[in-house]
């Protein structure tokens, strides 16, 4: 019933969107998506319809369909709806759910989407947000799940994280050749900043 309430939405934002009622069209878009995560989270979480990996693979579907659909149509909002769904299912399924690689693996994809979708859009807003989720995220991982044997893999993926963050802050600067501003030098200073916490609390324990 959720599945086909979300599905609903969308087919009736697509048809408000050809007539032109664009707030009307995006706020169904929304609210359809929206009904899909938590349909899709219930069926697993709740009430046992479906695994884990099925309803992960599934969460992850809808989140690119979002960036993809951000392109297309132009809708900011649709990206942010993504990139915030994105980062939030990890943590609806619980990271020891997940093997680090898996996690940060996903994470970094979800991060390369952002990117592409930053080539394409000024909406520079997105790479901080998606600086924000990671470190908040692997912060946690670190915090609550982790292991030193296990250092090689936080070495790893805290350095892909640095250079997608590093190219996430110039990519407007090397493709558009705009200026930077403020996201901008906000995103390179605190990306070095917390790769060098990050590699501090990694590493010190095995100096």
């Amino acid at each position: 019933l959720g599945l086909t309430a979300g599905f609903g939405m969308l087919v009736g934002s697509e048809l408000a969107r050809k007539k032109k009622y664009d707030v009307m069209s995006q706020g169904l878009h929304g609210g359809g998506v929206g009904i899909l995560y938590l349909s899709i989270y219930a069926s697993f979480g709740l009430y046992h319809l479906i695994g884990f990996v099925p309803a992960f693979v599934i969460m992850s579907g809808v989140t690119l369909y979002c960036g993809f659909w951000s392109i297309k149509t132009n809708w900011l909002s649709s990206a942010v709806i993504g990139v915030a769904g994105g980062f939030l299912t990890p943590l609806l399924f619980g990271t020891k759910a997940l093997s680090p690689a898996f996690l940060f693996s996903y994470i970094a994809l979800l991060d390369m989407g952002v990117l592409y979708i930053s080539v394409h859009k000024k909406w520079r807003f997105l790479n901080l947000v998606s600086f924000l989720s990671t470190y908040i995220l692997f912060n946690m991982w670190f915090t609550i799940d982790y292991e030193p044997e296990q250092w090689p893999v936080a070495f790893l993926f805290a350095s892909v994280f640095f250079a997608l963050f590093c190219l996430l802050s110039i990519s407007h600067n090397l493709m558009r050749k705009e200026k930077s501003d403020g996201i901008d030098l906000t995103l390179v200073l605190s990306n070095g900043m917390v790769y060098f916490y990050e590699m501090l609390n990694i590493l010190k324990p095995h100096a």
